[in-house]
């Protein structure tokens, strides 16, 4: 019996590979599950998250993201997986593309021709590149009014032209490198704030900040980053500065 299609609609798709260092050496059995706890820990509150291929070797997912500007706090926390997996495990290598077109919902998952286009051109992009973004996101993430992804082509020749390198643009600091980001109390006034804007994704959008960010500033700016309306984003950057001061005895 065929599953009920939903409307297409845009969306962020991001194809990650998990396989072997050694070319044609199987995967083991714990290291896919210790991988597939990792992504399900740290992103499965932002994003849908589907198998796409699962063999001895290799393994593979496709997560969804809603068309918004969590596809920011993602690919921090892809990032910072990828380096956890990189300290736990020697014997995998993690390689992630992301993409955003046009996705429909079937019985529980997605299908369509963005997650093809995905698997696709991860499945080309060279062994010694963990991640990479297509010309389509780098687009939507350059209609944003914030722009905190920085784009640009690969040197190497035999990479596709449509998938480009991308890294998380720098933002300022102004305290002393180690001063502690925040307290408990500070940290919950920060998601209170925040929430005014993003709503209950507020709480995972700002772990991942703290996982990221080496100073009060920083995290700030890397906070702002995720809301699009240039006055809302002011307003938080006055409310979030104010959150982070203890406050007076």
């Amino acid at each position: 019996m065929d599953q009920t299609l939903g409307a297409a609609a845009p969306a962020t798709v991001i194809t990650l590979r998990l396989c072997a260092r050694t070319q044609g050496r199987p995967l083991q059995a714990a290291t896919c599950q210790n991988f597939a706890n990792l992504i399900g820990n740290s992103l499965g509150q932002g994003c849908h998250i589907q198998p796409t291929v699962r063999n001895d070797a290799e393994m593979s997912l496709a997560l969804i993201v809603p068309v918004t500007s969590q596809a920011l706090t993602i690919l921090r926390r892809l990032l910072a997986v990828q380096a956890e997996l990189h300290r736990m495990r020697a014997d995998a290598r993690m390689s992630f593309l992301v993409h955003h077109g046009i996705v429909f919902p079937s019985g529980g998952s997605y299908i369509g021709s963005a997650l093809r286009q995905a698997r696709a051109k991860l499945a080309r992009l060279p062994e010694h590149i963990e991640h990479g973004a297509t010309s389509d996101f780098a687009g939507f993430a350059q209609s944003w009014d914030a722009q905190p992804i920085r784009f640009e082509k690969f040197a190497d020749p035999d990479i596709d032209p449509g998938v480009l390198r991308f890294t998380l643009a720098a933002t300022p600091g102004a305290a002393t490198q180690g001063t502690p980001l925040a307290d408990g109390a500070a940290v919950e006034r920060l998601k209170r704030c925040l929430a005014e804007h993003l709503g209950p994704f507020a709480t995972v959008v700002v772990d991942a900040a703290l996982a990221s960010s080496t100073t009060p500033r920083q995290l700030v700016e890397e906070l702002c980053s995720e809301i699009d309306d240039a006055q809302a984003r002011a307003r938080f950057r006055n409310e979030a500065l104010s959150a982070l001061r203890p406050p007076r005895s």
